[in-house]
C-alpha cells in the first residue's frame, strides 16, 4: 500500500512537470526554439513513462479488488504498460542525446538553428528506433511481470537472457546517455569558459560575457536534472540485479528522487520572457 502511494504521487508529479513544460512551449510563441522544442519531446517521453507507473500502480491494486481482478489477471494490460514504458524511456534517451548534439554543434561550431533545421531528421532516429524495440520485444514474448519488482511488467522473470533484454530494452540506452551526455555538456562548460575568459580581456564584449556566463549556468543545471532524475531508476535496477528488490528503503527513497521533478519546470519559470509576459496580463 504505501509503496503504492509513493509512486502514484511521484509518477503525479512527474505527469504535472511534463504537462506544465509542454503548456509553457504551447502557450509562448516567443519561446519555440529548437532546443526548447527537444526539451518538450523530453517532457512528452517522460510523462508517458510516469503515466506507464500510474497504470502499473492500478495493475497492482487490482490484485487485491475483486472489481477489477479481470484487469490484473489479463496480460494485455501488462504488455500494454511494458510497451508504453520501454518506448517512452528509450525515445527520452534519444531525445537527450539529440539536445546535447544539438547543444554542441549551435555553440562551439555556431550554428544556432541547427536543431530547427535537422528536426525532421530526428522524428525518425527517436520515435522509430524506440518503436521498433518495443515491437520486437513484444513480438518476442518477453513481456511479462516479475514479482521482486511490485506494480512493473517488463521482462518476464523466466524469459532465457532475462538481462540481456533488460539492457535492450531499456538500461543500456540509460547508461550510453549518461555518459553521451556527460561528455558532451562536460565539453560544452569547458568551451563556453575559455570564451567567457576571453571575453574579460575585452570591454566591449561585457554584454557578451555576461550571456556567456548565464547561458553557463542554465547549462550546468540540464544535465544535473536529468541524471539526477534517472540514476536512481539505474542504481535500483542494479541492486536489483545483484542483491534482490527485497529492501524497504528503496521504496522509500525513490519518492525523494522523483519529487525532484517539480523543478522541470524552472527553465522555464525563472525565463525571463515567461516572467515579463506574465506581468502584462
Amino acid at each position: 500500500m504505501i509503496y503504492s502511494v509513493l509512486t502514484a504521487t511521484a509518477s503525479s508529479l512527474s505527469v504535472f512537470g511534463g504537462l506544465g513544460l509542454i503548456l509553457v512551449y504551447i502557450l509562448f510563441k516567443d519561446m519555440r526554439t529548437g532546443g526548447r522544442k527537444l526539451l518538450m519531446f523530453i517532457a512528452m517521453m517522460d510523462a508517458l513513462t510516469a503515466i506507464g507507473n500510474i497504470l502499473g500502480v492500478i495493475w497492482l491494486h487490482c490484485r487485491t479488488t475483486p472489481s477489477c481482478r479481470n484487469v490484473y489477471e489479463s496480460m494485455t494490460f501488462c504488455r500494454f504498460h511494458a510497451i508504453l514504458t520501454i518506448f517512452s524511456s528509450i525515445s527520452s534517451n534519444l531525445w537527450m542525446v539529440v539536445m546535447g548534439t544539438c547543444l554542441l554543434v549551435s555553440i562551439v561550431h555556431t550554428k544556432p538553428n541547427f536543431a530547427m533545421q535537422h528536426m525532421k531528421k530526428f522524428y525518425f532516429i527517436c520515435w522509430p528506433i524506440a518503436g521498433f524495440i518495443a515491437i520486437v520485444t513484444l513480438a518476442a514474448n518477453v513481456v511479462g511481470f516479475d514479482p521482486g519488482i511490485a506494480s512493473w511488467c517488463w521482462i518476464d522473470p523466466n524469459t532465457p537472457n532475462m538481462l540481456a533484454w533488460q539492457f535492450f530494452t531499456g538500461k543500456l540506452w540509460e547508461m550510453l546517455t549518461y555518459v553521451i551526455t556527460v561528455v558532451i555538456y562536460t565539453y560544452v562548460r569547458v568551451y563556453l569558459w575559455k570564451r567567457t575568459s576571453h571575453s574579460l580581456a575585452h570591454q566591449k564584449q561585457r554584454s557578451r560575457q555576461a550571456a556567456l556566463q548565464d547561458a553557463n549556468r542554465k547549462l550546468t543545471f540540464v544535465p544535473c536534472v536529468f541524471i539526477v532524475l534517472r540514476i536512481w531508476g539505474s542504481l535500483r535496477f542494479l541492486l536489483g540485479s545483484i542483491a534482490g528488490y527485497n529492501s524497504p528503503w528503496i521504496a522509500y527513497l525513490q519518492v525523494k528522487i522523483f519529487v525532484f521533478c517539480i523543478y522541470e519546470l524552472n527553465p522555464y519559470i525563472l525565463d525571463k520572457k515567461v516572467r515579463d509576459h506574465s506581468r502584462s496580463k
